[in-house]
């Protein structure tokens, strides 16, 4: 069973060998899930200032009702349109629950600012989608590759140390399969997270967890069977490595106390450099495992012709010593 201890210190010292190299990696990583994660918070902060900009809409639109209508109470004659119209005779007309003067009050504003309301809610909605669509793509197109190239930067770290651009890995002639099966490890995750957040938590952050690093290991294998694969690899593991990232808490809050800044130069890589350890020991783990499985009990006719052989000869040797 592997050590975390020796993980952490493995990882420790592939990142100290190469330090800034790591931290630039760990920082462009950081950037582009930062930058990946505000997409969806200038979204939602957009919607409160086309909310503002459609209530100024509204008001001036009404503020144009209103002086159309003041401007034809001030240019109407009413002796010049009697004059123009002999027939009407002023003393039969009947004026009831009208006012001479016409005030905002008095303008029929529900109708036009429903409509004015509803166009701009459907604006806003497809601006939402679209939006929500862009980040969809980016993650799955960008920042998923970004993060493969930025694990198989660390990974190949911890044999010799390695160029930063390792980076591009995910972008390479197996982009395809990559992109697919990181979006199939984001799918699993997400139905999982709808049963709890507990059940999507064991499956994202554990089961599938040796997903970039079983792509980076095999280029070529499928994404149902790198997802499969992780979730076997992983069993038996999965509260050892919970114990693990527990034991970064301590650092984790160092680097909250210092605004961010112990985590890019330190804790950031450092934790990114045992990950790919991590694989490393729980994949050779396996494979001591496999390789050292107990042989059936099953003899094979060599092992019973020796068997025989052995008997025969002790049986002999007994004969003798008794003649």
């Amino acid at each position: 069973m592997w050590d975390r201890k020796q993980v952490k210190e493995t990882g420790k010292a592939a990142f100290k060998a190469n330090y800034w190299r790591c931290v630039l990696v760990a920082l462009i990583l950081s950037l582009i899930a930062g930058a990946s994660a505000a997409s969806g918070g200038a979204t939602g902060s957009s919607i409160g200032q086309r909310e503002g900009i459609k209530n100024e809409m509204q008001e001036e639109i009404q503020d144009d009702i209103y002086d159309d209508i003041y401007d034809m109470d001030e240019d109407f004659d009413m002796d010049q349109f009697l004059e123009d119209n002999p027939d009407i005779n002023i003393e039969d007309l009947e004026v009831e629950g009208t006012s001479a003067v016409i005030s905002r009050a008095a303008v029929p504003s529900g109708v036009g600012e429903g409509l004015m309301t509803g166009g701009i809610i459907i604006f806003v909605v497809i601006i939402l989608i679209l939006a929500m669509a862009v980040a969809l793509a980016f993650s799955i197109l960008v920042v998923n590759p970004l993060a493969l190239g930025c694990n198989k930067f660390f990974y190949s770290n911890l044999d010799a140390p390695a160029e930063v651009g390792e980076v591009g890995f995910g972008f390479s002639k197996n982009y395809g399969n990559y992109v697919k099966a990181l979006l199939l490890t984001d799918v699993y995750t997400v139905l999982w997270s709808f049963l709890f957040i507990i059940p999507g938590i064991i499956k994202g952050f554990y089961s599938y967890r040796m997903v970039p690093f079983i792509l980076i290991d095999n280029p070529d294998i499928g994404a149902k069977a790198a997802v499969t694969k992780s979730r076997e690899m992983m069993n038996g593991h999965k509260w050892r490595a919970f114990v693990y990232d527990l034991s970064f808490l301590g650092w984790i809050l160092l680097s909250i106390l210092t605004l961010g800044l112990l985590s890019i130069f330190y804790v950031g890589p450092y934790k990114r450099s045992s990950d790919a350890q991590l694989y490393k020991a729980i994949r050779d783990c396996d494979s001591m495992q496999y390789d050292t499985a107990p042989a059936t009990n099953v003899e094979t006719p060599s092992v019973i012709e020796t068997t025989v052989e052995t008997t025969t000869e002790t049986n002999a040797n007994n004969g003798a010593d008794v003649l």
